[in-house]
């Protein structure tokens, strides 16, 4: 029982530690409001492998979708 009690732990820390970083990249990317400011992030993000970025990606999509 300990064990599945340290296992539960460990995945709330690890969640919180998800959004926390996930907020964290919110913020960063609020400045870049505009479509042509988007499009700047995406296309750096091109340069990289998709698992490099996928976190980014998806918070600027979650962005997007507040903004239009």
């Amino acid at each position: 029982m300990p064990n599945a009690i340290s296992t539960m732990i460990k995945t709330v820390s690890d969640r919180r530690a998800t959004r926390r970083d996930s907020r964290h990249l919110e913020r960063e990317f609020a400045p870049f409001g505009t479509p042509n400011e988007r499009l700047e992030l995406v296309s750096m993000f091109a340069r990289y492998p998709d698992n490099q970025t996928q976190e980014m990606r998806e918070v600027l999509g979650r962005q997007a979708t507040r903004l239009y």
